[in-house]
């Protein structure tokens, strides 16, 4: 049997777009040969396992889900009707799932930018710090992750961030540009079960940057929490935290019935910011 196609770490969840060359994938045999609907199922997988399964590029070995992944819902009998079509290309591996190998190859660029990006938000961190010299240090207990602290010294039990207080200093540090990409990717990576934005423009990104100037000038949250160095792992510390509520991963009750899930602005929202920290939507 076949050693899986891709490492076990590659995880693309949160990504918003797949490759899909044209000319290679109308032009092969395995789309020429596909019925309309194994199409529309074998895009729906490839999907599947481009940007929601860990590895990326693989899917389960189990036709209930197989089923589901394809748009089939509970009709596994009525997926097994096309499985094999749009399962062609996919190979069985050693660790008990199917892999394609073109997505595998697609899936790989993308983990190879991915991790390129991460390593440069690490080292802006680094060189940040290195720069701005003796600062603020936020000191977290990652299990489980706590409710972010507003103020300096507050939530000294188990469980809570601590937000150290200023070192004397003459003067404040000035408020960096927001790093509006790394804080997006710490949203897809904590919280996949909730809307990922399409468009990031415009009064969207005014929301993100008003949050961020809050969380780093000196009366806002963390009472002088220095951004320049700490700022995107606060954000990564806060998005875990929301993902521990199940009242925000499943649904906010509606007055008139039913449930909705927030959204990233909807979090970036002044009053729901504040609540979220607050702790109101964690049982």
């Amino acid at each position: 049997m076949n050693d899986p196609l891709v490492p076990a770490d590659v995880d693309l969840r949160g990504m918003e777009f797949m490759p899909l060359y044209g000319d290679r994938l109308m032009g092969s045999e395995t789309w020429i040969r596909a019925s309309f609907e194994a199409k529309v199922a074998g895009i729906r997988l490839w999907w599947r396992a481009y940007a929601h399964e860990v590895p990326a590029a693989s899917l389960p070995d189990d036709d209930a889900l197989l089923a589901d992944y394809a748009g089939y819902g509970v009709s596994v009998k009525a997926w097994r009707k096309v499985r094999e079509q749009a399962m062609r290309g996919f190979v069985l591996c050693s660790d008990g799932r199917w892999y394609h190998p073109i997505v595998a190859e697609l899936a790989m660029k993308a983990w190879a930018l991915r991790l390129r990006e991460r390593d440069k938000q690490r080292r802006w961190r680094e060189r940040n710090q290195q720069t701005n010299g003796d600062i603020p240090v936020l000191v977290t207990v990652t299990q489980p992750v706590a409710r972010p602290s507003c103020h300096a010294g507050e939530g000294e039990g188990e469980g809570e961030l601590i937000l150290n207080p200023m070192s004397e200093s003459p003067a404040q540090p000035s408020i960096p540009d927001c790093p509006q990409e790394a804080i997006l990717d710490a949203y897809r990576k904590h919280l996949p079960m909730l809307t990922q934005p399409r468009v990031w423009d415009g009064n969207r990104a005014d929301l993100l940057r008003n949050r961020w100037r809050y969380c780093s000038k000196p009366n806002g949250i963390g009472n002088g929490y220095d951004s320049r160095s700490k700022g995107v792992e606060f954000w990564d510390d806060f998005f875990a935290y929301v993902a521990q509520s199940k009242t925000l991963t499943t649904g906010i009750p509606r007055k008139e019935g039913g449930t909705w899930k927030p959204d990233l602005p909807w979090l970036l929202k002044a009053e729901n910011f504040a609540k979220v920290i607050e702790g109101k939507y964690h049982e």
